[in-house]
């Protein structure tokens, strides 16, 4: 049974798409695996998640935790999404530019403060893909985000990518072929 870990499982606005996908659309049968900072969140989409696999007669199993390292071991997917926006880190940023006089740059996708946001989440993908060059080389790493979060697709993926040796057929995963398109 393939393994696929969703990385950012309680984000609301990712988690339903996402899952209309895998268990509506191509009826994917797996063992998913919800990883959320938050373990009442991955818990509550794992259930969800649950439920929606059960009602579309989907056979999988579903675990949930906080801790990605152990639940990306052996995946054959790994999908991310999370817009990595940390207020506190904002609020940081600001006050030590600010301290300076360069308060205004302090913006998320341009400025200093853009730039100090793309290090924070492009340092924690391209730990992931490190650790999955490692420990489930051939699984693809996955990355949703909305745009207005923090995460910068391109300068992500192109990180990604630097650590990612290979990629596997999609259709190894997927019944059918997959757009990938990023908007």
């Amino acid at each position: 049974m393939k393994k696929i870990v969703i990385a950012g499982a309680g984000a609301y606005f990712f988690a339903p798409a996402i899952f209309e996908d895998l268990f509506v659309r191509f009826r994917m049968e797996a063992e998913y695996w919800m990883v959320d900072a938050d373990l009442d969140m991955a818990e509550l989409s794992a259930r969800g998640a649950q439920a929606l696999a059960r009602a579309f007669g989907v056979q999988a199993r579903f675990y949930y935790t906080t801790q990605l390292q152990k639940a990306a071991f052996s995946a054959d997917a790994v999908i991310l999404c999370s817009d990595f926006l940390d207020e506190e880190a904002w609020k940081k940023d600001f006050e030590s530019l600010d301290a300076v006089g360069l308060g205004k740059q302090v913006r998320l996708r341009g400025g200093l403060g853009g730039a100090m946001q793309t290090m924070r989440a492009v340092g924690f993908v391209c730990d992931l893909a490190d650790q999955m060059r490692e420990e489930c080389p051939c699984a693809p790493l996955i990355l949703c985000s909305s745009g207005y979060g923090g995460l910068p697709l391109s300068r992500a993926c192109e990180a990604a990518q630097r650590f990612c040796v290979t990629f596997p057929n999609v259709s190894e995963i997927a019944p059918e072929p997959v757009l990938i398109q990023m908007s």
